[in-house]
């Protein structure tokens, strides 16, 4: 066995030539402090399932338009809309280029599940991951992708957004279709005009006279009962049945808030009231996660399937999505299809949170769509726990968890609190709970593990305080038979402080405890995701409205309300006002009833009605809703919401957008523009006219510029950077007060190019004006077997042992594209120790939240490694990374019980596979030999470079290749081999 050559770990001897000391100080992007994590084991449940032949579900779009893609050409052509017998003509086209697509496919071993014409050309297929390459390659094939499974996501939130004062007005989504693509909708409920009566109801069969209504006008259930995407192979099968009765209750809650007529003293109408509402089940009843958006979508455009999409829906409501949604995710590309055929796409922005950037969901991802966060209603009563206490007792804000059994009215859970021992509860509890109320706080394990050691030391119920500022957030997973709710940092701290100082309170939580909490008005729900969009930064989300404690028709109950909290709740009061507003201007097309809903909006604020605090617009969008003041409007500013998208340059920039003023009056009018500055960066200004004048019943465009100094923007340490600069501009006539939002991710970029001389030393040049970053390796292999030019295609793999304090070793990794959130992607790393064909280990590099069992991913890539020999599953070091990057660093011991070779071994084989979660399940592969006795040691492996500077790298052991990784370099350009 070679030995490794220890005395030259840790060596970091370097001449930099106009470096400052700061900078070397300052700048190290691989920090061990920053990578280090509390050590322990993992459940090997949890461990990701890696295997590159394994049979997947995909999407396959061809390249010929859909028949909506088809319309809008025509329309754009010839200002007119094909006739019906074109589009079923058009419709028979791609039919019979399927069928020829079909055949080549089933050659190739591919089962179809079903094809599409109306909203997007394309079908889903089941196929071996190993075909993916050969499919992409075939004539026709526009792009290949996977199949997402989406998961979900009045009386005084419907006053709240302007609907009743829309009502006044005259204005309330008569004759305008909704349909809301769900869990069903309960269309015996008194909300939606039935008799409340469900003796004798059949889930699978129509009774005569029951359906369609007067409100529910259409419907189909394309899952059936028992249907789940991620469940059991007979689960995953859906039963379609013409009868799209809701037994989960989430579609009839979502329906009411959008439109539903009210039941007197009961249950409050929904923002268009007077709309139908066409009744689209795509999930189960156990509700679980869909593949069946797109079936729903294709029918909402062509209810009879007659292959025309003149009988198309008007509104579609979508309170469902998946996680790192993107633009071309096949239920994104059929939502702004629909969109371009004039139907106003409304969809859930998602409920992973306000702290992973780029977590926002897709179909939301639609360029065309309006995603939609959540917030709280004024005046709304929010869910809370009761404390009773001399010292602390009172009501506090809560976030019901979505992993409990429901509560149940009249039968609160109640008992004494207890701090758990561990406080955080991922390990078993040595305390006895018997009869008590668990107090846990969030934090190093999922909240399936923590509710379930509650459960098993006995506790009737929990309550889980936040570990990090800001609203509680609606706790997920895999179900646990505990009553659990969460409450924020703040109140968890007051209460834990008075239990540790001698106070014994007893905790309730109860079905029926909602009270005011006042300061919460027009504040962000915590669990609304964040964007931007994925792809290239684009703006989103793009709206807000009421999502938490929404009162709706309670599914199944003839006439009752039931409240619940998620951007699904706030999605229908956008798709309801969108209704409204189609009835007051019918000839307006999506984007413009987009623009006026943004144009009328309002800012978020973190700290309550009037304090000034908004929001980042990669939260709220340009802010909550106003249907009364869209109704009012008479011009727009179009779009509502500008995006300068990623500005990732060396040297200075100016980026260029254009706002179009459309005056819908019959007087001219002059607007003065002003900017309202959110989130600044120096070196980075807005420029735009301070007037603008309109003549009546005209249009103009506008330019603004985004203007950036590369000199005067700060320094970036590549490790989690995200700048985002955003605002609003204000077009104000005196009688219209246009809002319109912006945003830029600004990532300032060094440009260092590295050079070698014939003795092998190496000199780093930064060219641009940003502070660069360089990390060397050993080169171990370039390229992958099956990717090119995506986000998980491997472009090079090097490695080098570092010095922790013990030897660790270090695997540098390029990709061929960037991608927006590393959380996107996965690795996993076979490893044969002893190089006798048979591995004994897998690295992998996952979501920390995922891997810990959360529903959710936290936004931290972590390293584990499993022993495939004794089934040990540990968690290893953070990942070096950032946002919008190409290169990164997995780290993991090299001995002892978290390591993987013994002491002196220095030889393994290996085989790296690199997955992606957004992009069809690709794979790609590198296979090959390290042996670490032959690394490449230099002066200093990981350095920073000054602007303008020059560094000198002394080769100091080995031959061969080597890589340089530059994260701050453009993210195109990350990759140096010399």
């Amino acid at each position: 066995m070679k030995k490794i050559p220890v005395h030259l770990l840790g060596k970091t001897a370097v001449l930099c030539l106009s470096c400052s000391v700061a900078a070397l100080a300052g700048a190290q992007a691989n920090d061990p402090a920053k990578l280090s994590l509390e050590r322990q084991a993992l459940d090997i449940q949890q461990a990701p399932f890696a295997n590159g032949k394994n049979r997947i579900e995909i999407f396959v779009e061809l390249e010929s338009p859909s028949v909506a893609g088809f319309v809008v050409n025509e329309m754009q052509a010839t200002a007119a809309e094909p006739t019906p017998d074109r589009q079923m003509a058009h419709a028979h086209k791609i039919k019979a280029e399927q069928s020829q697509f079909r055949a080549k496919m089933q050659k190739i071993g591919a089962t179809e599940v079903k094809s599409f014409t109306a909203g997007v050309n394309g079908s889903k297929w089941i196929v071996e991951r190993s075909d993916l390459a050969a499919i992409q390659s075939l004539v026709g094939v526009k792009r290949v992708m996977r199949v997402p499974h989406h998961k979900l996501m009045n009386s005084v939130s419907v006053p709240w957004v302007g609907g009743t004062d829309a009502w006044a007005l005259g204005f309330s989504g008569a004759g305008k279709k909704i349909a809301v693509i769900d869990t069903g909708v309960d269309y015996m409920h008194q909300n939606f005009g039935g008799d409340g009566d469900y003796a004798g109801n059949d889930p699978a069969v129509i009774e005569p006279g029951t359906f369609p209504t007067a409100k529910v006008t259409r419907g189909y259930d394309f899952a059936g009962a028992n249907y789940h995407a991620g469940g059991t192979p007979e689960q995953r099968i859906p039963q379609p049945d013409p009868d799209p009765m809701d037994y989960n209750g989430h579609g009839t809650h979502v329906a009411g808030s959008a439109a539903g007529n009210g039941v007197d003293g009961k249950v409050g109408a929904g923002v268009a009231k007077d709309a139908e509402i066409w009744a689209l089940k795509v999930f189960g009843d156990v509700a679980g996660s869909t593949a069946l958006t797109v079936d729903a979508i294709e029918y909402a455009l062509d209810p009879n399937g007659d292959g025309s999409v003149d009988d198309r829906a008007d509104v579609i409501n979508m309170s469902l999505g998946s996680d790192f949604g993107h633009p071309d995710d096949p239920s994104s590309v059929a939502a702004d299809n629909a969109a371009n055929m004039g139907v106003v796409v409304v969809v859930a922005a998602g409920n992973s949170g306000n702290g992973v950037p780029y977590v926002h969901g897709a179909p939301a991802a639609g360029k065309k769509t309006i995603a939609v966060a959540a917030t709280v209603a004024g005046g709304a009563n929010e869910f809370a726990i009761k404390i009773d206490s001399d010292l602390v007792g009172g009501d506090y804000n809560a976030a019901y968890s979505g992993i409990s059994p429901a509560l149940v009215d009249g039968s609160p859970i109640s008992g004494p609190l207890e701090i758990a021992s561990p406080l955080n509860a991922c390990a078993p509890l040595a305390n006895d709970m018997t009869g008590k109320v668990a107090f846990l706080k969030r934090g190093s394990c999922a909240f399936t593990t923590k509710l379930q050691n509650a459960l098993a030391a006995g506790a009737s119920g929990a309550v889980v305080f936040n570990n990090v500022p800001g609203a509680p957030i609606i706790m997920g997973g895999s179900p646990v038979n505990l009553h659990a709710a969460m409450i924020s940092l703040a109140d968890g701290t007051t209460i834990h402080d008075a239990m540790t100082g001698g106070d014994m309170p007893v905790g309730v939580l109860d079905a029926n405890n909602y009270v005011p909490f006042p300061d919460n008005d027009d504040t962000l729900a915590g669990f609304s995701s964040r964007g931007p969009n994925n792809g290239a930064s684009d703006f989103k989300p793009d709206l807000a409205a009421p999502g938490v404690g929404i009162s709706s028709a309670r599914t199944q109950s003839g006439d009752g309300a039931v409240s619940l909290s998620g951007t699904s709740m706030a999605t229908p009061h956008v798709a309801g006002a969108a209704a409204v507003l189609l009835q007051r201007f019918p000839n307006l097309e999506p984007d413009a009833i987009k623009a006026m809903l943004q144009n009328s909006s309002h800012p978020a604020n973190a700290q309550g009605p009037g304090s000034n605090t908004p929001y980042p617009l990669t939260l709220q969008g340009t802010g909550v809703i106003n249907v009364a003041t869209a109704a009012q409007l008479t011009s727009l500013a179009m779009p509502g919401a500008i995006s300068f998208g990623r500005i990732n340059e060396d040297r200075d920039v100016r980026v260029h957008e254009k706002v179009t003023l459309k005056n819908l009056s019959s007087s001219s009018r002059t607007y003065n523009v002003t900017h309202v500055p959110n989130r600044a960066v120096p070196g980075v200004s807005l420029q735009f006219p301070s007037r603008v004048h309109m003549g009546r019943n005209s249009k103009r465009p506008v330019t603004i510029t985004l203007a950036v100094d590369a000199s005067e923007l700060p320094a970036d340490d590549a490790f989690y950077s995200q700048t985002e600069v955003d605002g609003w501009l204000i077009f104000d006539d005196g009688e219209d007060k246009l809002t319109v939002g912006y945003l830029a991710v600004v990532d300032p970029a060094s440009r260092i190019r590295a050079r070698s001389d014939r003795h092998g030393n190496f000199t780093l040049h930064n060219q641009g004006q940003g502070l660069g970053i360089a990390e060397g390796f050993t080169l171990a292999g370039e390229d992958g077997l099956f990717l090119d030019g995506t986000s998980n295609a491997i472009k090079a793999l090097g490695y080098r042992v570092a010095d922790f304090g013990y030897p660790v070793l270090q695997f540098g990794l390029a990709t061929e594209a960037p991608w927006n959130n590393l959380s996107q992607l996965w690795t996993a790393m076979y490893i044969d120790t002893n190089e006798d064909g048979i591995d004994d280990y897998i690295l992998y590099s996952y979501d920390y939240g995922w891997l810990t069992g959360a529903s959710d991913p936290n936004g931290q890539m972590v390293t584990a490694l499993q022993n495939l020999n004794t089934g040990s599953f540990l968690l290893e070091y953070g990942v070096a990374n950032d946002y919008n990057d190409s290169s990164a660093i997995h780290t993991v011991d090299l001995y002892g019980t978290y390591g993987f070779l013994e002491p002196g071994d220095t030889n393994f084989n290996y085989w790296l596979e690199s997955y992606s979660q957004t992009d069809s399940g690709s794979v790609d592969v590198q296979y090959g030999t390290i042996d670490l006795a032959d690394e490449i040691v230099v002066s200093a492996a990981s350095v920073p470079v000054e602007a303008r500077a020059q560094v000198q790298i002394e080769r100091v052991a080995g031959e061969g290749r080597y890589m340089w990784l530059l994260p701050n370099d453009k993210a195109a350009s990350q990759l140096e081999i010399e």
